[in-house]
């Protein structure tokens, strides 16, 4: 009789005794021993590949499966790079060189190397030698010069970009587009020479101040600064001056 190894353990035994469950012969479990021969054949058949559903067509000897397995191109491994992909050993080469979001990528623009990752997340978004366009303008340049394109002082250039009148600390608050503002100044002029007319009146006024007073202070004083109506000096009623010291 020839038993597997599995099937003779699930024979109902008694006193190391047991029956054959096809023909109901006794038989002795201390009589039992392995059958190499049997054992040998069987592993000489041939078999498929475990992963031949997913392609694999290897056929070899049952005792060389397992060797076979750990070299299989179909089996399916983790990618290098971590990056969360799982895939067939045949595809790992190509997934680290076009898909993985961890292999190394060259920006176009700039020529700097970098992980594919931070290229899509960060670089992409903020490389200074990358082409964009003006949203005010349309005109086309590298990112780099976009500040300074849509800069509101003297260095922009961008014709529609807001800024405000050269005349604003004389008192003109007037504000549009950098390509208007040639047309406001030159239909302002008589406005803005009245505002310069006027800011130069309050600053002779207070020149004028300031004079009249140096006059009234003795010649070995120095300025200094007053400041009244302080809510401490109003505690007790009185009306005090904070003085600094000589300057």
């Amino acid at each position: 009789h020839t038993f597997c190894c599995s099937c003779f353990q699930k024979l109902p035994k008694q006193n190391g005794k047991f029956e054959c469950p096809v023909d109901r012969e006794k038989g002795d479990e201390n009589k039992v021993f392995p059958d190499v021969k049997t054992k040998r054949k069987i592993l000489q058949l041939k078999v498929k590949c475990k992963l031949h559903k997913a392609g694999c067509t290897t056929q070899t000897e049952l005792q060389y499966i397992d060797k076979h397995m750990q070299e299989c191109e179909y089996v399916e491994e983790g990618c290098p790079k971590e990056c969360g992909h799982y895939l067939q050993r045949r595809k790992i080469k190509e997934h680290l060189e076009n898909h993985c979001h961890y292999r190394i990528y060259s920006c176009r623009d700039c020529k700097q190397d970098m992980t594919f990752y931070h290229f899509k997340n960060t670089h992409e978004h903020s490389c200074g030698k990358a082409k964009v366009t003006c949203d005010l303008c349309k005109k086309q340049m590298l990112r780099e010069k976009l500040g300074r394109h849509r800069s509101k002082g003297k260095t922009g250039d961008c014709p529609n970009v807001k800024i405000v009148c050269d005349y604003i600390k004389v008192g003109c608050i007037y504000e549009c587009a950098r390509q208007e503002m040639a047309s406001h100044l030159q239909n302002g002029i008589h406005g803005h020479m009245q505002l310069l007319l006027t800011q130069q009146k309050e600053d002779y006024d207070k020149l004028q101040s300031f004079e009249a007073y140096q006059k009234l202070m003795k010649p070995e004083e120095s300025f200094f600064w007053a400041i009244e109506k302080r809510s401490e000096a109003a505690k007790d009623g009185e009306k005090r001056a904070y003085v600094s010291r000589k300057f």
